[in-house]
This record gives structure tokens, C-alpha cells and sequence, in this order.
């Protein structure tokens, strides 16, 4: 008797510790920071009668278009990145204009709990006698299109 009592008392020592780690895991799986690819897209400007984007999620091609030309030029890596919105989204750091050169360059792209979060850094260079609009875009995978997108350098 003592002998089932002991086998008894030690399996529901296991399931309680299965349990106990089976919680953890997942809360720990519900707080943590994954990241997520992105590729980046080249060859587009701002559309010069546009406003900046207050969120930085484009989902459709038309408001793609509307925010942004394609910029080609002659040479290696002169097409501009195809996107497909069937399968991607886009993500769109736009500065204001400046007459310094200013180069946005990507950081990290993470999936919390709080949603999409794109980290960038900005490098400024010397004045120059011109003004440009500096501009960031990366294509998403489309499963992440549901997350609320956020952005800081």
C-alpha cells in the first residue's frame, strides 16, 4: 500500500511539474521577439504631391502607386523591385525633404506581442545644393499583413 501511495504521490509531483513547464513555455512563447525577413525594395521615389504616409503599412498596389513612381535607370540593378501585393506588403519609412544627404538604412524587423516593429537608422552626410526626400521600403511577407506596424530610428 505504501509502495502505490509513494508511485501515486510521485506521478502527481511529474504532472504537476509538466504543467508548471508547459505554462512557462507558453507565456514565455506569448512574450518573446521573433524576427521576421523582409527584403528590400529599390528604385521608387516619393511622388512629389503626396503626403507622408501616417501609417507605414501599404497593402494595395493603388495606394502603393499613389504614394510612389518607380525610379529606373540604365545599368546593373536598374529595374525597380517588383512587388506583389498578392503575396507582400510594404513597409515605407518617408522623411521630410532636406537638403542634407540622408541615407535610411534598416535595422531590425520584429514580431512582438504588440504587433510589427521596423527599426531603421538614419546617416546624414554634408549639405548639398539640392533637396531630396529621403525613403526607406521593404517588402513583408503577407501573413504579417494583420499586425499593427510600427516604426522608430
Amino acid at each position: 500500500m505504501k509502495r502505490i501511495t509513494k508511485l501515486l504521490l510521485a506521478a502527481l509531483v511529474c504532472c504537476a511539474l509538466l504543467t508548471a513547464y508547459a505554462c512557462c513555455t507558453k507565456k514565455n512563447m506569448v512574450n518573446s521577439i521573433t524576427q521576421v525577413p523582409y527584403n528590400p525594395v529599390r528604385n521608387y521615389f516619393f511622388n512629389n504631391d503626396a503626403k507622408i504616409p501616417a501609417q507605414p503599412k501599404v497593402t494595395t498596389q493603388k495606394a502603393f502607386d499613389r504614394l510612389f513612381g518607380a525610379a529606373a535607370f540604365m545599368g546593373k540593378d536598374g529595374e525597380p523591385t517588383k512587388i506583389d501585393f498578392a503575396k507582400q506588403f510594404v513597409i515605407a519609412v518617408v522623411l521630410p525633404e532636406t537638403d542634407t544627404e540622408t541615407d535610411i538604412q534598416p535595422v531590425r524587423l520584429t514580431l512582438t506581442p504588440a504587433g510589427l516593429h521596423f527599426t531603421y537608422r538614419v546617416r546624414r552626410g554634408q549639405k548639398m545644393s539640392s533637396y531630396m526626400q529621403p525613403l526607406l521600403l521593404v517588402a513583408v511577407d503577407k501573413k504579417y499583413e494583420t499586425s499593427q506596424v510600427t516604426i522608430s530610428e
